[in-house]
């Protein structure tokens, strides 16, 4: 039978978006959900091995070593689409030629990327002293019966989800916060990084029956409501766990997805008329009412910097807090979701609100400095009570909204009160680095 090095050489120079022989094996094994690479680099010197087939003259072909890192089922699809986005199309009747597929058979990337695929599987699954399937038998039989083939624009799609899946998660694994993307000569490349299905396509009757208990299992396992971006070493720890396992992480994964779908419910917010309507009153209110830190904050008096609280306990105000200017991870830190929903509020939002601000100070100088000044004083009264940013930026949404509106209205405003801070946060009245 064909070595795989041979597989290998036959492919490489019809790649594009690979960047050496070893990146190729790798990328190779990790499309396949393999363990034996999921920590490699890409220029690994054992897929290097691989490739050239020799280790001196001694041969190197696949060993039972990597054969027994394979997964219990081999996913063909997405095999396939490894050599279907890194395979050039342009060039597959040179290809065909070199696995001596007939000429009088027609020429279809579609099914010369599925059998690349099963001969891969093949590989992994047998010695290369076994007798199996060629490239050319493979793509003979599967032109005749193409049980495997998926419409051309379905690939198109699964293309499209893998950029806005990226996106949506900045290209960092939402489980372990690694880096998905890194630059090679000044080219953004992928690294080990897998789409999963939240609800698995394998499951024993047990996991299935908790999984249900939280979602109905999608019929399309690759639709988009239920596939996440993972790097490889956490996708492929998903696929090979089980039981508690496996129904902790997949609880794990659904809520992330969850987030981002709620994170995509408010971006759409964020742009509606009624928010701005909405900001819009508030900050008019905020001149009207004149907002007194004194007000829901459970203080009895404040004499010049010393806060009496109605419990009897003092705090000295500090006025000599330098906020210098910071980005909001600095300002916020460990808590990345509210990073992430602080930064779109701001990016949204923050010019939105100043000129509406600036507008009120021109009708009446020194306005905006007063309410800044209360913010400020009312934030270092509140950190006292919690170090919590999220429970902070809440209590301040709370005390504004509650003085504006009134205790029962406030909650109706509630996220027009976390922009609204968010402002403050940006403008540095708010959190100090």
């Amino acid at each position: 039978m064909e070595r795989y090095c041979d597989f290998c050489k036959k492919l490489y120079s019809h790649t594009k978006d690979i960047h050496s022989h070893p990146e190729f094996v790798v990328r190779m094994f990790n499309s396949a959900n393999m363990g034996y690479f999921k920590n490699a680099e890409l220029n690994d010197e054992y897929a290097k091995l691989l490739y050239t087939g020799k280790s001196g003259a001694t041969l190197k072909p696949i060993t039972a070593s990597i054969r027994s890192t394979a997964p219990a089922n081999f996913d063909v699809h997405a095999i396939r689409f490894f050599f279907y986005e890194h395979i050039k199309n342009t060039d597959i009747i040179t290809i065909l030629n070199k696995f001596s597929i007939p000429s009088s058979l027609k020429a279809d990337f579609n099914v010369l990327t599925y059998a690349l695929a099963e001969e891969f599987i093949l590989y992994c699954k047998h010695d290369e002293n076994d007798e199996y399937e060629t490239v050319a038998q493979l793509y003979e039989k599967i032109l005749i019966n193409p049980v495997f083939i998926d419409d051309e624009e379905i690939h198109k799609k699964h293309s499209t989800y893998e950029k806005l899946l990226l996106t949506q998660i900045g290209s960092i694994c939402p489980c372990c916060n690694k880096n998905l993307l890194f630059t090679q000569k000044g080219t953004n490349i992928k690294i080990n990084y897998s789409m999963i299905p939240i609800f698995p396509t394998s499951t024993t009757t047990y996991e299935k029956s908790e999984m249900e208990k939280l979602m109905t299992e999608p019929i399309d396992k690759y639709s988009f409501s239920n596939i996440l971006v993972l790097c490889y070493p956490c996708a492929i720890n998903y696929q090979e766990s089980s039981g508690i396992q496996k129904i902790n992480t997949f609880i794990k994964l659904k809520q992330i997805k969850d987030n981002i779908k709620k994170k995509q419910c408010e971006i759409k917010l964020l742009n509606s008329l009624e928010l701005n309507q909405n900001l819009s009153k508030i900050i008019s209110k905020l001149k009207e009412k004149k907002v007194n830190i004194i007000n829901n904050l459970r203080i009895y008096k404040i004499d010049e910097k010393i806060v009496t609280f109605d419990d009897g306990s003092t705090m000295t105000l500090n006025d000599n807090v330098v906020f210098n200017p910071s980005t909001i991870q600095d300002k916020i830190k460990d808590d990345l979701d509210l990073i992430d929903i602080t930064k779109t509020y701001i990016l949204t939002k923050y010019e939105h609100i100043k000129a509406q601000l600036l507008l009120l100070d021109d009708e009446e100088i020194g306005f905006f400095d007063e309410i800044k000044d209360q913010i400020h004083r009312a934030y270092q009264i509140i950190r006292l009570k919690s170090s919590n940013k999220s429970e902070i930026i809440s209590e301040l949404s709370n005390w504004i909204l509650t003085q504006l509106f009134g205790p029962i209205d406030a909650s109706k405003y509630a996220m027009e009160g976390n922009i609204i801070v968010s402002f403050f946060i940006q403008n540095c009245e708010v959190f100090e680095a």
